[in-house]
Order: structure tokens, then sequence, then C-alpha cells
């Protein structure tokens, strides 16, 4: 009887041994889970918030064009983002006084969503030759934003 009680206590203690591993696996496994749910979850806010400054961003770009005649060269300025773009500038450098910047300064304003705005400069040939720094600012719902680019022009 004593044989039996000690190898049924033997038994009963590995069997909570058994238990208690295959319970902690089970722990770790819903704690992977868990945690997966949790990535998931974050990744799915993340593009939600994306996707909402998306709306709330404006993209401003500028490219020189070929079309002018003698010294002037036509650019254009674009809002390729979703949202409206306010007190627009763009502020050409100045080539014979690197790396200060000109004056002269392009108030554009407002420039909607999807819109453009065309400017030309007159430039000496020269600087027609030159690619032309400028730098461009603007204000949206995220705030304030500078760019630079450098204008080529055929």
């Amino acid at each position: 009887m004593e044989i039996a009680a000690l190898v049924l206590s033997v038994v009963a203690i590995i069997a909570a041994g058994a238990s208690a591993v295959y319970s902690k696996r089970q722990a770790d496994a819903a704690a992977a889970v868990l945690a997966i749910e949790e990535a998931r979850r974050e990744e799915e806010l993340d593009d939600r918030r994306r996707q909402a400054d998306e709306l709330r961003r404006a993209r401003l770009s500028i490219s020189g064009g070929g079309e002018g005649g003698n010294a002037f060269r036509s650019w254009t300025l674009r809002n390729s983002g979703k949202a409206r773009a306010t007190n627009a500038r763009v502020v050409v450098a100045d080539l014979a006084v690197k790396p200060q910047w000109m004056d002269e300064v392009v108030e554009v304003g407002t420039l909607e969503p999807d819109a453009a705005y065309r400017r030309g400069f007159d430039l000496s040939e020269s600087d027609m030759l030159d690619p032309i720094p400028v730098r461009m600012t603007w204000d949206d719902e995220l705030g304030h934003h500078e760019a630079t680019h450098t204008l080529r022009f055929e």
C-alpha cells in the first residue's frame, strides 16, 4: 500500500508539473496572439492617421519650362496635395551673390489642391545656363513647410 501511495504521489507530481508546463505554454501562446493583435491594431491606427494627415497636407513642387523668349523663362508651382496651401511663396536665389537669397519674393498666396500657378523669370543669358536654386514656403493644416529645389531651363 505504501508503495502504491508513493507511486500515486510521484504520478500526481509529474502530472502537476506537466499541467504547469502545458498551462505556461498556453499562456505564452495567448500572450503572443495578444501581442500580434495589438501590433495589427497599432498598424491600422497608424494607417488611419497617415490617411487623415494626407487629407490635410499640401504638397508643392516647382518645375521650369522651356517656353519664353530672349531671357524670359516660365516656371510652374503645383499643389499635388489634398489640402489648400496658404501663404505660399517662392524665393529665388541670386546667382551672383551666392548663397544669399534675392529680395524678390513671389507671393503666390493660396493654392488649391491640384492647382498650378505659372510665372516667369527675366534672366540674363548667363543665368539661363545655370540651374537656379529656389526655396518654397507654405502653410497647411499640419503647419509651416519649406522646401528647396533647383530649376533647370532648356
